[in-house]
């Protein structure tokens, strides 16, 4: 039985070394509604995500698609995410490039979950390599050589749940000094924070990606 009371311990020490307000009176996740998505779900969701991101720079939507329907399936794609599918880059609003852009965070966190990285720090934002971690769609990689180059290896539940109990501890203290009309504390825009805690708080529930509950 993972102790929460512990997660949460060590979560207000970390928060308080990255220097982010602490609240220790945060309710806890409750343990019994948690359920860990399966590897295969999370690889789907990072594939489905690096195709996004391919299209927003510049990848050939015609060749993206053709990719796709070699191994992969639209269902993998949230609502949003099938607006780059359908439309050339010039028709998609700002706002959804925007949204999109800053999902990279997120990208970064559930190649940590998938064990692609060795740490996951709130010090530093996502790596260079990062575009490298998943399919390369320039030369036509398939799923197939993309899983025997990558060999994904999903971490414990325990430790997807210490590192998102964190992410919400970061999250409540940068809403803390919004409120506080405070410099954003930590090395990082809040964003990042923010869609780390997305991506964990999802593979940890049942919930869609584009509604994920992320009060603090």
């Amino acid at each position: 039985m993972i102790d929460m009371s512990r997660v949460r311990t060590a979560s207000v020490r970390r928060a308080k070394a990255l220097k982010y307000p602490i609240n220790a009176a945060l309710p806890h996740r409750a343990i019994g509604r948690m359920r860990m998505r399966s590897q295969q779900e999370i690889i789907h969701r990072t594939v489905a995500l690096q195709m996004v991101f391919a299209l927003r720079f510049g990848f050939d939507r015609d060749r993206g698609l053709a990719w796709l329907r070699c191994n992969g399936h639209r269902e993998w794609f949230t609502g949003g995410e099938t607006e780059f599918l359908d439309n050339d880059i010039g028709r998609i609003p700002k706002e959804s490039i925007q949204r999109i852009e800053a999902q990279v965070e997120c990208q970064w966190a559930l190649a940590w979950v998938l064990g692609f990285i060795r740490k996951l720090s709130f010090k530093s934002y996502c790596g260079d390599n990062l575009v490298h971690m998943f399919p390369n769609f320039k030369i036509d990689e398939s799923m197939e050589a993309f899983l025997a180059r990558s060999k994904p290896k999903r971490r414990s539940i325990e430790e997807v749940i210490e590192m998102e109990d964190l992410a919400y501890c970061l999250h409540w203290g940068i809403v803390e000094s919004r409120i506080q009309l405070k410099r954003a504390p930590g090395k990082v825009d809040p964003y990042v924070i923010i869609e780390r805690r997305r991506a964990l708080s999802w593979v940890l529930g049942d919930g869609p990606w584009d509604d994920m509950p992320m009060d603090t």
